[in-house]
């Protein structure tokens, strides 16, 4: 099963994002909210397993402000994705995942409501944006910025 790809609408353009349907055509939707690496072949992986599972997943292109989808593999690979984590606006950041999070809760094969799950960058990235739009769960795999968002805590009243 492959992706297809979503527009995401925000104030500055279409963000590009990837939706990956179960077999079954519907089930309960997951965000998943990319690694520093982009939407790398890890993450296409991650997400054909949700989908497997029968999740509808959503995996919006977090750096397309910056014209990339991902870092190609290879030596310079850490160097160039640290780059574009110093070029990113992590408040757009926030706004954008939080924008894909709508359109994925409002998508019509999504059944009942729509959880969270990010690797990484997009660990952090998932919690900030639960503080915001509660999902029905979150996942916070090794969120690298955690950390700075410990203010938050109060506001994530999600699982």
């Amino acid at each position: 099963m492959t992706s297809t790809r979503v527009d995401v609408p925000t104030a500055d353009g279409l963000m590009p994002a990837h939706l990956w349907l179960p077999a079954t055509g519907s089930g309960p939707g997951l965000l998943l909210l990319q690694e520093i690496f982009g939407i790398s072949a890890y993450v296409e992986r991650r997400a054909q397993d949700l989908a497997d599972l029968g999740y509808v997943v959503l995996a919006p292109e977090i750096f397309w402000r910056l014209g990339q989808t991902r870092v190609l593999e290879g030596p310079q690979m850490l160097d160039e994705a640290m780059g574009l984590m110093g070029n990113l606006n992590w408040e757009s950041a926030v706004v954008d995942a939080g924008l894909a999070f709508e359109v994925l809760s409002n998508h019509p094969e999504v059944i009942g409501e729509a959880g969270s799950i990010g690797f990484c960058f997009g660990g952090g990235l998932a919690f900030n944006v639960a503080a915001q739009r509660p999902p029905a769960v979150l996942v916070s795999y090794y969120g690298s910025a955690l950390p700075g968002l410990t203010g938050l805590a109060d506001q994530v009243t999600c699982p």
